[in-house]
């Protein structure tokens, strides 16, 4: 049980630092800092996401699996997307490259996660969207520097459009927060019928799982795609 609730623990933690704590991430001392910035933190939030998947499927030993169409075509399009590279001849050290198959790990990740976790996503999706919101407010007022020299409020981002994009996809999640706010969150997200797993992580079987999982990896493209 401790090693479950550790697990889970780190699971949240890392999910608070993808939704709520990337968006906001500028690393000044580098170039192109509100872009590339994003990108290592990513980057570094990845190992661990590999630990905690590998650990389950080994430590654990979870032997059932199930493909839904959703991720036989996202595992189709990875294919076509990593060969087109190779093609090529993209480095494997690109960034973009590594930002794909970062965003592979990260749906991997949700896919496979509890309930809980995915309401915990949508949370820190709303809070990291509403830091962001302030964060560009403060810009207009003059409070915050602009992080461009022609637009007044860019938030953590390089220009405008990233981050109006990252805005306008927090406030579809958050709207639908506000109409679906008297419903329990487990009715929404189930009724996800699970294969019975002795580690206390289920596998989900009906195919809604991983439609959250999509929804919730959209921002993350977002984020890292800061360009200019």
């Amino acid at each position: 049980m401790h090693t479950k609730h550790a697990f889970l623990l780190i699971q949240y933690i890392l999910i608070v630092a993808v939704y709520s704590v990337l968006p906001s991430i500028n690393f000044d001392s580098i170039h192109d800092g509100s872009q590339t910035g994003k990108s290592f933190f990513f980057f570094y939030l990845i190992p661990p996401i590999v630990i905690i998947i590998l650990l389950r499927l080994f430590l654990y030993r979870t032997k059932t699996f199930h493909l839904t169409l959703l991720d036989k075509l996202l595992l189709l399009y990875s294919v076509y997307i990593l060969g087109n590279a190779y093609s090529q001849n993209v480095s494997f050290f690109s960034i973009r490259l590594l930002e794909f198959c970062g965003l592979v790990i990260l749906y991997i990740w949700l896919r496979s996660s509890h309930y809980l976790s995915l309401v915990l996503c949508i949370i820190s999706l709303i809070i990291g969207g509403s830091i962001q919101a302030i964060y560009g407010n403060l810009q207009l007022w003059g409070y915050l520097p602009s992080h461009h020299n022609v637009f007044k409020i860019t938030g953590s981002f390089f220009n405008p459009g990233p981050y109006s994009g990252y805005l306008a996809s927090v406030f579809v999640v958050a709207l639908g927060v506000y109409f679906f706010r008297n419903i329990e969150p487990k009715s929404v997200l189930a009724p996800i019928k699970h294969v019975p797993s002795s580690n206390g992580f289920p596998i989900a079987e009906k195919k809604r799982k991983e439609g959250y999982a999509t929804i919730l990896i959209n921002p993350s493209c977002g984020l890292i795609k800061d360009k200019k």
